[in-house]
């Protein structure tokens, strides 16, 4: 909303109509290197981007101070303050996840689909911002698209949560994995146009509808698989939606867009190969423990 509000439509900014030629090279044909005519993508004026930094600062530091003043103050053991000062909790932590890596098979069946979680994040916050709605709208709409990503998102975390009871986990990781799919052949497929001003909207809702599984249920699995060491667990799970991340903006400034769009979709069926290695292996293990105990 901010950066839509501060970045209004204005001819100095880059958004008067375009023609065939400039809207040729957005969507899945964009590539870092393409000659552009596109004045959608021109850098807007300086006096804009410190306005839009100002508030942004203003609100981390109200924010800070709201904290500072409202928030409870958490008492915390004597004993790991001192291990905390000390950094042995930083290192046995470090020490933790690393083995957690090499002794437990599932962690590394579950590494491409937590990857995934990261890939497909960045892919939605630079490539899909850049490629599809500034190319093709402005730069100005991109805060109201993403109002609609992220809306969708959080209500739909909060939604599924709740439902997975009912449906099951795995019927929500084949949900997520297939409207990915569909929203990337689709990316593949479409050329974004002006005059398609919903299908934007509609886009950016489904991937958030879709990330909205990954964010809950991928972090519901590791709590519910790797309940003896969720400290490790959750730490590998983070090392590696960061790698993902870091992987993503790493070769975005290499890469044309449906080559990225293909990367998407081959982590995303490799994750969910491992996935229902998983499950399978749970399966079993919950099996054997029944027959155990009677």
């Amino acid at each position: 909303m901010i950066s839509s509000l501060v970045l209004q439509r204005i001819p100095e900014n880059g958004t008067e109509p375009l023609g065939d030629e400039a809207l040729a090279v957005c969507g899945a044909s964009f590539c870092p290197d393409t000659n552009l005519t596109n004045a959608n993508l021109d850098k807007p004026p300086q006096t804009q981007v410190y306005i839009m930094c100002g508030i942004y600062l203003g609100s981390a530091v109200l924010a800070d101070i709201i904290i500072f003043f409202l928030l409870d103050p958490i008492t915390l053991d004597p004993r790991k303050v001192d291990d905390v000062m000390d950094g042995k909790c930083s290192l046995k932590l470090v020490f933790a996840t690393l083995r957690h890596l090499v002794n437990q098979p599932m962690q590394v069946l579950l590494i491409p689909l937590t990857m995934y979680s990261g890939v497909e994040q960045a892919f939605i916050a630079a490539d899909f911002t850049k490629s599809y709605i500034s190319c093709a709208l402005g730069i100005w709409m991109v805060g109201f698209v993403m109002i609609c990503y992220g809306v969708t998102d959080a209500l739909c975390s909060f939604l599924f949560g709740r439902l997975v009871k009912y449906a099951g986990r795995v019927v929500f990781f084949a949900a997520g994995a297939g409207l990915h799919i569909g929203v990337q052949v689709t990316l593949l497929l479409w050329k974004p146009i002006p005059e398609q001003l919903a299908l934007f909207f509609v886009l950016a809702a489904l991937w958030g509808m879709s990330d909205a599984i990954w964010q809950t249920q991928l972090n519901a699995l590791y709590g519910t698989i790797f309940s003896r060491n969720q400290e490790a667990a959750f730490a590998n799970y983070r090392l590696w939606e960061s790698i993902g991340f870091i992987a993503a903006f790493v070769y975005s400034y290499y890469l044309c867009v449906n080559t990225k769009i293909y990367i998407l979709m081959s982590v995303l069926i490799l994750g969910m190969a491992g996935y229902c290695a998983v499950e399978i292996l749970e399966h079993r293990r919950k099996k054997q423990s029944t027959e155990i105990t009677n």
